[in-house]
């Protein structure tokens, strides 16, 4: 085994691929990791630290995803209540009224 700390740091900084693509962030640093863990003091450790981040990543931005998704749709929902019960009231009142006067 050798110590190439290098390829540890490139292998921490190919992560930011995720700014440009949602995917290779996580493929650059995995297909590294499995190709040199081996040969390469240290590797494996930080390989693992990789992976493991962005797998969490991926997993919480799902859950804001769907926790965005409804409070959203329900912020709507309190905000265009109240507009559509006026809206309602009115037709009723305006229907009620006779057509001649």
């Amino acid at each position: 085994m050798k110590e190439n700390q290098q390829l540890i740091v490139f292998m921490h900084l190919s992560q930011l691929f995720n700014l440009f693509s949602g995917f290779l962030g996580f493929v650059v640093p995995l297909v590294i990791w499995q190709s040199k863990k081996k040969e390469t003091y240290d590797l494996d450790i930080h390989g693992k630290a990789i992976i493991n981040f962005q797998i969490s990543l991926f997993i919480l931005t799902l859950c804001c995803w769907y926790w965005t998704y409804w409070v959203v749709r329900f912020t709507f929902s309190v905000i265009s209540f109240p507009c559509i019960e006026c809206g309602t009231s009115k037709r009723r009142i305006s229907s009620q009224l006779p057509d001649s006067v």
